[in-house]
Parts: C-alpha cells; structure tokens; sequence
C-alpha cells in the first residue's frame, strides 16, 4: 500500500474555531455567551480552514506575487499594483464581506473573527485590515472635514464587490523608527488641504484607497513636535491617475510577500490634515499605531495557534522506530512549549482588548499602555521562534513550501517583529512611560499576576531604571510579565 498523509490532513481540521476551546472560553467570559456569535464563529472558522486557506497558498506561489505596472498602453504613467485574482477574493471576503478592516459589533468577537483570519498568516490580507482599522478609528476620533467624512463612510460601507481600505506611511530612508526625524514637506495649498512632497520608505498595503501620511508642515519646527498627519486619497475624484504619487519600486521581503510593500516619493500629492498640526505624533501613536501593535499580537497568536494545530496532528501521525514522534520526549516538550505560548498569546491579546477603550489617567489605561509595550515585541519574537521549531517537528516536510503553510507563517513572523516598532524601541517605551505614569511595580506586577508577586516585581524594578543595566534588563522582565498575566488569564 501506497504510503499517504490523509491521516495527517484529517488530523488538521476543517474548522478553525470548533478546535479552540481556549478561544471559546475568552469568548464566553469576556464577552459573555451567545449561541449567535457562536455560530457565526464556526461558519467562518470553516471557510478560513477551506476556501480563504486556498486562496492563501494561491496567493502565496511565486508566479502570484504582486508586480508594478507603471504605464497603460498609451504611456501614461499609472502606477498600477497588479494582485493575483487570489488575493482579491480574499480581500473581497474577509475585508469585504465581513468587514473585517472596521471594528463592528462586540468587539471580541470582531477580534476573534480577525484573530481566525490570520491563521492563514498575511496572505494579501491581513496588512489591509490593520491599516484600516486605524484610520477608522483616527478619522472617528480627529475626523472634521467632509473628506474625512467621505473616507470614513467609504471604509465602513465595504462589501464584497468593493472594498475600501487604508494604508499608513510613516518610515523614511533617513529615520525608520525615529518618526521625528520625518523630512517630508506638506506645503499649504489652501482650502484647509495640503501639498506633500518628498519619499517615504517602507510602505505597505500600497494599493490602498487612502494613505495616512506622516509629514512636516513648512515652517513647523524640527524634531517630533513638528509632525503632522493627513489624510491622502490615492486617487482624486475617481480618477486613474494617481494623486501626486510616483511608486519607485516593490520591496523584495523576506516575508508577507503577499503584500505589496514600495518605495514612493509625494510630488504634489493632495491631503487634508487629520487633528491639531502640532499633536500628529502624538494622535498617530496614540491611534494609528496602538491599532497596528493589537494586530501583530493577534497575528503572532493565531500563527502559533496554526503552529500548534499542524505541528501536533504530524507529531501524532508521523512515526519512526515503531512509535508516534510525539512519544518522544523532546517532541513533547516542543509541542507543550508552542501551546502554552500560544494560550498566553491569545490570553494576553484578550486583557489588551478589555483595557483598551479606558480613559487616559485611569489605571486601566496606564496598564494598557505599558504592556502593550511589553507584549508586543515579547509575544512577536516568540512567535517567530516557535515557528522555527514547528517547522523543524516536520522534519524535511517542514521545509517544503507545498506541504503546510508553516515556512510561509515563520517568514511572515519576522515581519510582525518588525513592524510597528522593533523591540529595543518598545521596550524604552515602556521604560518612559513607568516612570511618566509613576507605575508602582509591585501593584503592576500584582494587577498582571492577580496576586502579589515579589520576584516579578523586583525583576520590573530592576528593568525601570534610566541606565545600561535596566535596558538589558527589560526582555526578561517583559516575559515574565506575560507569562504572568497569560497564566492568570488562561487558568481563571
């Protein structure tokens, strides 16, 4: 008999979330039951495990990856990004159909639906729903011009034939993390809208229909307090000529190659500014960047959750020397250690999601801010990590691009480390903000662990102060801190 892996397949599931009993139970506590949501859950937890997780490995072939053409067939410049029909079905489902660029309805339930998605990892998809989410939410809270208006009525009426959704551009060649250094130019060009010239860097999701732009006002003074942020059409009055904006070239990632990241440079380009001139750092941390740091926790989670599905369904079908791999001690370990990160992940992700609509001074909203800090580079870093060791369970097969969508999920897990923030930043953040906040650490560590915890505390004390030794300090606090708090959210 022929030797084949239907066993294995079987073994992976056809639903994404009739398999997560952890996921069901946040639900219920945090959210409370609800047979409707339940089973709006397991109708779309079936089609990311069938249909959406086609069109993912579609998406993902070599000869699918998105490509720049920059002139039509008169030589007119257009600039066009061209997407694979994959790409744009998943798009019109997830972004489309169901919304999921713009928070509506119960919001755990909105992020357990995004948390599902992303198990197909980025898949043209997941960048677009993130960028989205923070314009919405920026627009709602700054938005005061009709163009705002416009854009925002736009996003929120997405649907399957035409989805409305958002980019940010915020990297430069010269500054990367360090926004404040930002040199390009928004010149006043009356009527309240602005004209922004010069290159931006690193910009993803580049066929989007609205950019959130960081740029300098002229006059505006030098460093961080002089940035400002706009809202800017990639096309004005339905045109097909873009709007001031030449694409300079497609980055070449090492992961979420689905996506189309480039090189651009503003000539003129027409924006509106969102909020007071002099708070765009703040209202794009605060805002735009918040969004996208919730994101990559949720994402690094439900690529762990897809590590921890495939990984275990081999290790109990695969044998070698007479018995199933995962008798074996090390593969046991292994698998042990990518499920309870995987439940502290999404546990986490679940505390964020309670803290984040507090008010700024409560202690809820100094909690939340402080450990996003924290679990976002912890929980990315972790992520990429168990992937590897996912993919090294499968032994070759692991490595084989056809054979599960783990190498695709481990590139694509660098990338969530990366973005929004590298870790060394992150961590200073934090840093700043305990002492800003005048965070106790033993209360901190006592709301985190749900009892006091000495050793946590002082290993957070250790971490606060200003010099070398606090800064090499903080990785190892800020793990424990979400293991802290994952194992108290998990267990209850």
């Amino acid at each position: 008999m022929a030797y084949t892996f239907d066993a294995f397949l079987d073994a992976i599931g056809d639903n994404r979330y009739g398999d997560d009993a952890l996921l069901a139970k946040l639900l219920d506590r945090y959210a409370g039951a609800s047979r409707a949501r339940d089973a709006d859950l397991s109708r779309f937890g079936a089609r990311v495990a069938g249909p959406l997780a086609r069109l993912a490995e579609e998406s993902a072939q070599p000869a699918n990856a998105p490509s720049l053409r920059r002139f039509d067939a008169w030589h007119r410049r257009i600039d066009e990004i061209v997407l694979p029909p994959s790409t744009k079905a998943a798009l019109a489902e997830v972004a489309g159909a169901e919304r999921l660029g713009v928070l509506h309805g119960d919001p755990f339930a909105f992020y357990a639906k995004t948390y599902l998605a992303h198990q197909n990892g980025e898949a043209g998809v997941a960048c677009s729903l993130a960028c989205t989410d923070g314009m919405t939410r920026t627009l709602d809270a700054l938005g005061d011009r009709a163009e705002h208006r416009e854009a925002l009525a736009r996003m929120r009426a997405s649907n399957a034939e035409r989805v409305w959704h958002a980019a940010q551009f915020v990297t430069e060649i010269q500054g990367g993390s360090d926004v404040g250094a930002n040199a390009v130019e928004a010149r006043p060009a009356g009527a309240g809208a602005y004209e922004l010239h010069g290159p931006k860097w690193f910009c993803s999701n580049v066929n989007a229909d609205y950019y959130l732009v960081s740029a300098r006002p002229s006059g505006a003074p030098a460093g961080p307090k002089g940035i400002a942020i706009f809202l800017v059409p990639a096309y004005l009055d339905g045109g097909t000529a873009r709007n001031g904006v030449t694409i300079d070239r497609l980055k070449d990632k090492l992961g979420t190659r689905e996506l189309a990241t480039a090189e651009l440079t503003f000539e003129g380009a027409v924006g509106w500014p969102i909020g007071p001139l002099d708070r765009g750092l703040a209202n794009l941390v605060d805002l735009v960047l918040v969004t996208s740091r919730i994101a990559c926790v949720l994402y690094a989670a439900a690529s762990l959750r897809q590590a921890e599905r495939i990984a275990r369904a081999y290790a109990t079908f695969r044998t070698a020397f007479g018995r199933p791999i995962a008798d074996f001690a090390p593969v046991r370990r292994s698998l042990d250690e990518i499920a309870v990160a995987r439940e502290r992940s999404l546990a986490v992700a679940f505390e964020l999601l309670r803290l984040w609509p507090a008010r700024d001074g409560s202690a809820d909203a100094a909690d939340f801010r402080v450990l996003l800090s924290l679990a976002k580079p912890v929980i990315t870093q972790r992520a990429s990590t168990l992937l590897h060791e996912a993919v090294m369970l499968l032994g070759a097969n692991g490595i084989e691009e056809r054979f599960s969508p783990l190498p695709r999920l481990y590139r694509d897990a660098a990338v969530m480390e990366t973005w929004e923030g590298p870790h060394n930043v992150l961590y200073a953040q934090a840093q700043r903000d305990i002492a800003r906040l005048a965070l106790d650490a033993g209360d901190f560590a006592h709301r985190m662990a749900g009892r006091p915890d000495d050793a946590l505390a002082s290993a957070l004390s250790a971490a606060c102060g200003g010099d070398e030794d606090a800064a090499l300090a903080m990785p190892a606090a800020a793990a424990r801190v979400v293991d802290a708090l994952g194992d108290r959210v998990r267990g209850s």
